[in-house]
C-alpha cells in the first residue's frame, strides 16, 4: 500500500464538501442528512469511503463527535478507516435547535438523556444504512466516540454488546468502560482533566476483558481532533491500527 495520496491529503486536513469527491478520488467524502420521523430531526452525517466499492471490507464504523465539535473535525481517523474500506459514517449528535449540556455533580444522571438522544441517532443511522448499502453489515459495528461522543459510544455498547465488533474511545469522561467480551475496547487518555471515579477498569479487569488504554502524555482533551499535533494523530492513528490488526502506513 502506498504512502497517503494526494487525493487522501486533500480530504485528511479539509472538512468535506456537501457533495461527494471525484470519482477518481482514492477515498470519498459525502455530506447527507437522515430524517429521523419518531423526533421531527435531521441527522446531519459525514460518510467516508473509498471510491471504488469493490474494495471496501463490508464493515460499518459509526463515529460520534464530541459535544461542541463537528462531525467533519476527526478526518484522519474517518478517512484512515475509509483507505482500509471501511464504511465510515460520522454522525454531528448536537444541532442548532438542541438544549446546552447539562453539568453539575450527578453527571450520569444529568447527561443520560442526552446519550440516549444519541443512541437514537445512531439506531436511526443504522436503519438508513441498512436500506441503503445492502453490503455494508449494520449487525455488528465499530464505534468510536470523542469526549461526549466516547459516552454516548459506550453507552451504546454496554446496551448492545452483541452488536458491537469494537469499541474504541478518545478521552470520553463519564460513562464506566463496560467489561464485557463480546467486543474489543481501546480507550485513548489525555492529560488535560481527570477522569471520573469509575471509568477506567482495574488493572485486573482491563487483562481479563482484553481493554487496552493508551495514555497520552501533554495532549489536550480537544487535540484528538484534527487540529491536533503530528505526533498525537500518529500515535492514535498507529494504536487504532493495531488495535484492528492493521500496520499503519499514514504520515502527517
Amino acid at each position: 500500500l502506498k504512502l497517503i495520496s494526494l487525493n487522501f491529503l486533500i480530504i485528511l486536513f479539509a472538512a468535506c464538501s456537501d457533495t461527494s469527491l471525484s470519482k477518481e478520488s482514492y477515498v470519498s467524502c459525502k455530506k447527507e442528512y437522515v430524517f429521523d420521523a419518531t423526533r421531527n430531526r435531521q441527522i446531519p452525517i459525514q460518510i467516508y469511503t473509498l471510491a471504488d466499492s469493490t474494495r471496501w471490507n463490508g464493515e460499518l464504523v459509526i463515529l460520534n463527535a464530541g459535544y461542541g465539535s463537528s462531525n467533519t473535525e476527526y478526518s484522519y481517523i474517518t478517512s484512515a478507516l475509509a483507505d482500509k474500506g471501511y464504511y465510515v459514517i460520522s454522525i454531528q449528535h448536537e444541532i442548532q435547535s438542541d438544549e446546552p449540556l447539562p453539568s453539575g455533580d450527578d453527571m450520569i444522571a444529568l447527561r443520560t438523556p442526552n446519550w440516549r438522544e444519541g443512541i437514537k441517532s445512531i439506531e436511526q443511522v443504522l436503519k438508513h444504512m441498512k436500506k441503503k448499502t445492502a453490503s455494508i453489515s449494520t449487525k455488528k459495528i465499530h464505534l468510536i466516540g470523542h469526549s461526549n461522543g466516547g459516552d454516548i459510544s459506550v453507552l451504546f455498547a454496554s446496551e448492545n454488546s452483541k452488536r458491537v465488533h469494537s469499541l474504541i474511545t478518545l478521552d470520553h469522561r463519564r460513562m464506566p468502560i463496560p467489561l464485557s467480551k463480546d467486543f474489543k475496547t481501546l480507550s485513548f487518555r489525555s492529560d488535560e482533566f481527570e477522569v471520573d471515579a469509575g471509568v477506567i477498569p482495574s488493572s485486573s479487569d482491563q487483562k481479563e476483558f482484553g481493554i487496552e488504554i493508551v495514555y497520552l502524555k501533554n495532549v489536550n482533551h480537544n487535540y484528538l481532533r484534527d487540529i491536533g499535533t503530528k505526533e498525537t494523530k500518529s500515535t492514535v492513528i498507529s494504536s487504532i491500527f493495531q488495535f484492528l490488526n492493521f500496520h499503519s502506513t499514514q504520515s502527517f
